[in-house]
């Protein structure tokens, strides 16, 4: 049971990096009162929206790590003029 696991988690990794281009490692998110909760590195992001798509959900943590959660801080700014966000 455990190799066919491993043999599935092997598969989506490949399905994700090979057809979707994702080569970060990150859990799953779960879904807990109606929300996403989800997972990358050490931290943990609860209160997530259901229908977040985890493209959008890497946009809020560049968001919030460079500080402003809005996209208002001058690092987000000049990273949207450059073209690399939306």
């Amino acid at each position: 049971m455990r190799r066919e696991l491993d043999a599935k988690s092997e598969r989506q990794l490949a399905v994700l990096k090979e057809e979707y281009g994702v080569h970060v490692n990150y859990v799953s998110p779960i879904s807990y009162q109606g929300r996403r909760v989800w997972a990358l590195g050490a931290k943990v992001y609860p209160n997530r929206p259901p229908k977040e798509t985890f493209h959008e959900f890497l946009l809020h943590v560049l968001k919030t790590t460079l500080g402003g959660g809005n996209g208002d801080s001058p690092k987000w700014q000049c990273l949207k003029l450059s073209g690399i966000s939306s």
